[in-house]
C-alpha cells in the first residue's frame, strides 16, 4: 500500500468517520505495524499522555507499543534538533503553532486532496488553519492553550469590584481601584501586568493578543508558500495601549521595571490580574493554595467585531523520517478521536481543539473558561521563538525609553521578522 492511501484512510479517522478503518480489513496493521514501537516527542505532560497512550493500546488492541517523551518547552527545539541530525528522532511529534515553520520541511503532510479545508474548519477551532500550506495539513490539531486571565477574587472585592472587566476600557477603569502606591509612589499592589517586557511573562503572547484584536495578524502565507510580516494602522494602537501601564503620566499606571516577574507577584498576593497560559492553572494553584483566584477571558475591545486572543495549538505531527509510517499515522488517528482526544484535554486540563467537543462543554469551571478562549483562539507563524522574543523585548524597550514611537516600533518587529524567515531560507 502506497503512503498516499495509507494518510486517505487515516484522515477519515481523524475526523470521526471512519475512526475503525485503521483496524478494518481495507488494510493489515498486523503484518505491517507488528513489534514496532512508534516513539512521540512533545511538550505535553509525559506522565498523563503516557498514560492516555497505554489506555489506548488496551481499548484498540493494536499490534505496536507507543511511547510518549515529554520535554520542557526550553529542551523539546534542541533535544529534537540534535535527534534528528543524528538519525534517532521519533516518529511524530506534539507540534506547536510557534514551531512549524522551523520544522515543516521534516513534517510528512495531509494532502489537501485527502483531507480538504471545509473538513478542517468544520471539524476545529478557527486557528487550525494555520497548519494548512500547500503541501497539505502538517498536523492534525489537539489541544488549545490560550492566554486567559487570572483575577484576584479578594482584592477585587475589597476594591468593591464584583465581576472581572469583559472589555479593555472596563479594565482600564478599575486600574486605580486595583493598585495600592506608597507615598513615594512605589506599587506595593498591582493592578494588572502590562507595560513592560522583561518582567511580564507571555509578553509576546500578550502583545499578539492585543494585535490580533487590532485586526493584525502578525503573519501571512503566500501562494508559493512563503511568508510574509508587516504590520497596518492598528498595530501602533495596540502597541500604545500596551506601553500605558507604565506611564506614571497615565491613569492606567500599574506596573514598572522594579517589581519583581509578573507571575511571581500573582502567586504572592500583590497583583490583582495576571494574563498566562491556561496550562498555568493548576502551578499558579500548587503554588499558593491560599491563593483566592478565578479565570476569565482576556477582555476584548469595545464593540470587537472579531474577538481573540493567542492561543498555543498543539498538533499531531508525523515526520518524513519515520521508519513506521503507517503505525504513526494510526496512533494519530486514535489521539485524535473523540474519546481519547476529550480524556486527555480532561486529563491535563487544556481545552480540545475539536469543535464538537468543545460544544459539549465541560462541568470543571476552569475548562469551561478555557474552551471558551480557545474558540477565540489565533495563532501566527513563528520563524523562531527565542529569535522573535528577543526583537518583541527589543522593539518594546526601545519604545518605553522613547527612542522610537509606536508606528516606528512595530516597523521594526515586522522587519526584523522577516529578516529571520530569510535567514532560515539560506540554512
Amino acid at each position: 500500500m502506497s503512503k498516499f492511501q495509507i494518510i486517505t484512510l487515516l484522515v477519515f479517522g481523524f475526523v470521526g468517520v471512519a475512526g475503525v478503518l485503521a483496524f478494518s480489513g481495507l488494510f493489515d496493521t498486523r503484518s505491517s505495524t507488528e513489534g514496532n514501537t512508534i516513539q512521540i516527542w512533545g511538550t505535553l505532560p509525559e506522565a498523563q499522555i503516557a498514560k492516555m497512550f497505554d489506555d489506548m493500546l488496551i481499548v484498540h488492541t493494536i499490534d505496536f507499543a507507543v511511547k510518549y517523551r515529554g520535554f520542557s518547552e526550553a529542551e523539546f527545539d534542541q533535544e529534537l534538533i540534535e535527534a534528528l541530525a543524528s538519525g534517532e528522532g521519533p516518529d511524530a511529534i506534539m507540534l506547536s503553532d510557534d514551531l512549524i515553520i522551523h520544522y515543516q520541511d521534516k513534517i510528512y503532510p495531509v494532502p489537501a486532496d485527502s483531507y480538504p479545508p471545509r473538513r478542517i474548519y468544520d471539524t476545529y477551532v478557527d486557528e487550525a488553519p494555520v497548519f494548512m500550506t500547500s503541501e497539505g495539513m502538517l498536523g492534525f490539531p489537539l489541544l488549545v492553550d490560550p492566554i486567559i486571565a487570572y483575577w484576584n477574587k479578594d482584592m477585587f472585592s475589597r476594591a468593591g469590584i464584583a465581576t472581572f472587566p469583559k472589555t479593555w476600557d472596563d479594565l482600564v477603569s478599575e486600574v486605580p481601584r486595583l493598585t495600592i502606591k506608597d507615598n513615594r509612589g512605589g506599587i506595593s499592589q498591582a493592578a494588572v501586568a502590562l507595560g513592560n517586557y522583561a518582567n511580564v511573562d507571555n509578553a509576546k503572547d500578550i502583545i499578539a493578543s492585543l494585535l490580533f484584536q487590532a485586526g493584525e495578524p502578525i503573519s501571512s502565507a503566500r501562494a508559493d508558500g512563503s511568508v510574509l510580516y508587516g504590520f497596518g494602522e492598528g498595530a501602533a494602537g495596540a502597541l500604545a495601549f500596551f506601553t500605558q501601564f507604565s506611564d506614571p503620566a497615565r491613569a492606567a499606571y500599574a506596573w514598572n521595571s522594579g517589581l519583581d516577574s509578573s507571575r511571581t507577584m500573582f502567586e504572592a498576593n500583590k497583583l490583582a490580574i495576571y494574563f498566562g497560559r491556561a496550562s498555568e492553572y493548576d502551578a499558579i494553584r500548587v503554588r499558593n493554595p491560599h491563593l483566592n483566584f478565578d479565570t476569565a477571558v482576556m477582555p476584548q475591545r469595545k464593540d470587537a467585531a472579531a474577538p481573540a486572543v493567542y492561543g498555543k495549538l498543539h498538533a499531531y505531527a508525523v515526520l518524513k523520517g519515520s521508519s513506521h509510517l503507517q503505525a504513526a499515522f494510526t496512533a494519530g488517528s486514535i489521539l485524535g478521536g473523540a474519546p481519547v482526544l476529550s480524556t486527555i484535554a480532561n486529563s491535563i486540563r487544556l481545552a480540545p481543539a475539536r469543535r464538537d467537543l468543545l460544544a459539549a462543554g465541560s462541568s470543571d469551571p476552569a475548562l469551561t473558561i478555557f474552551n471558551r478562549a480557545a474558540l477565540l483562539a489565533r495563532g501566527w507563524l513563528d520563524p523562531n521563538p527565542a529569535a522573535s522574543d528577543k526583537i518583541f523585548k527589543t522593539a518594546l524597550e526601545g519604545l518605553l525609553s522613547g527612542q522610537t514611537q509606536e508606528g516606528e516600533t512595530a516597523y521594526y518587529i515586522s522587519g526584523e521578522l522577516n529578516k529571520l524567515v530569510t535567514k532560515n531560507d539560506k540554512k
